[in-house]
């Protein structure tokens, strides 16, 4: 889990896992609801064969992340943007 600083808000515990190639392109995968970071991923060795990895991150007030009142869907631009 890490805690992230997100458009100027207080900081919050946003959960999320990875898998595949650390170095490779890396790709969101965003559940729906109710789900998790743990939904259904591919195989590690699929990802690693094809140079990808995968972030998953459990979305605000969903299993260990923070709640984020007044939340609209379009927020989850902000907790994927790189910077």
């Amino acid at each position: 889990m890490i805690t992230v600083d997100v458009a100027g808000e207080k900081q919050r515990q946003l959960a999320f896992e990875d898998w595949g190639e650390p170095d490779g392109h890396p790709v969101f995968l965003l559940h729906g609801t109710p789900g998790s970071r743990f939904s259904p991923c591919p195989r590690a060795s699929v990802l690693y064969r094809l140079g990808l990895r995968v972030i998953a991150y459990d979305r605000p007030g969903y299993g260990d992340s923070d709640p984020q009142p007044g939340r609209a869907v379009a927020d989850a631009a902000d907790d994927v943007r790189i910077s």
